[in-house]
């Protein structure tokens, strides 16, 4: 039995008048009268009662009818689910950050003031390894990385982070190799940071002294601030949104940069809230630049 025959019967049923109920559907009369007598034959029973053009529902006609037009209602509220379920993944946006993304709370709190209808669920790194899929993606490369589902946010250097009540702190630039004596703060062995800073350290010629360790980059912007020690991290990434009273000091004899990117899905379609998503990050990229090193001391 055809869902299209089902519709037929209904109107039909309604209209009383095969005739009116092809003009309402939009059929011949003749292909209307077929579609009808073909249920009958199909069912075995007649489904209505004939009075010259006037027709009405049989007693099997009605049961038909009855079970119709629950089917109909059914079929009705399953369409009004898939709507709403619709409705809802087009105004969410899975997120994950592989890459420090200032303070974080903050940034979510700015986005969520412009778009309060839009929920972004932050995943873990690694979720997507295990089915969880994401819409969109935050993550740094040392290396340039291109795509038709990639949009570059921006460049940024390495550069020295100091608490604005250090001595080095009216600094414009500093010489790494001239840091022996200071205090750091930095990230534990075995984390990509440690790697990068182990890297510019053997650069400098010495191995730093080393106050403590945090695999947090927001634990080490705090010791920096309070003045425990010194540390290398990044110039926009690590103080977006940050109100923190340290200053960003780039490298007189090193340069040392990497890029920092949005990524999809391949091949995926952008709802509106993902393209929002995505322009607010890269506004809040761009005046983060434009205020330059000071811009959150």
């Amino acid at each position: 039995m055809q869902f299209s025959n089902l519709r037929y019967f209904k109107v039909a049923a309604e209209e009383e008048n095969f005739t009116r109920a092809a003009e309402k559907l939009g059929v011949s009369q003749a292909y209307l009268s077929r579609i009808i007598h073909n249920l009958e034959e199909e069912i075995g029973v007649p489904l209505f009662n004939r009075f010259g053009k006037r027709v009405e529902l049989s007693e099997y006609g009605e049961t038909l009818y009855e079970g119709t037009e629950s089917y109909f209602r059914i079929l009705h509220s399953a369409k009004n689910e898939i709507r709403d379920a619709l409705s809802s993944d087009m105004q969410r946006v899975r997120f994950v950050a592989r890459s420090p993304l200032g303070d974080f709370p903050s940034v979510l709190k700015g986005f969520y003031e412009k778009h309060p209808q839009v929920t972004v669920p932050v995943l873990t790194p690694g979720d997507d390894k295990i089915g969880i899929n994401y819409d969109l993606e935050y993550f740094a490369s040392n290396e340039e990385c291109q795509g038709k589902n990639i949009s570059k946010l921006c460049e940024e250097r390495y550069v020295l982070l100091v608490s604005s009540n250090h001595q080095l702190a009216n600094r414009e630039h500093v010489a790494l190799k001239d840091l022996k004596n200071v205090e750091f703060v930095t990230s534990p062995r075995d984390t990509q940071m440690s790697r990068v800073q182990r890297f510019l350290y053997e650069q400098a010629g010495y191995n730093p002294r080393i106050r403590t360790y945090s695999s947090s980059y927001w634990a080490l912007l705090n010791l920096v601030e309070q003045n425990v020690g010194v540390c290398i991290g990044c110039e926009h990434s690590w103080l977006v949104n940050v109100d923190l009273r340290i200053k960003a000091i780039p490298f007189s004899d090193i340069q040392f940069k990497r890029n920092l990117y949005l990524k999809w899905p391949m091949d995926t379609y952008l709802t509106d809230a993902t393209i929002a998503l995505v322009e607010y990050l890269k506004n809040l990229f761009a005046n983060r630049i434009a205020k330059g090193l000071d811009g959150n001391v």
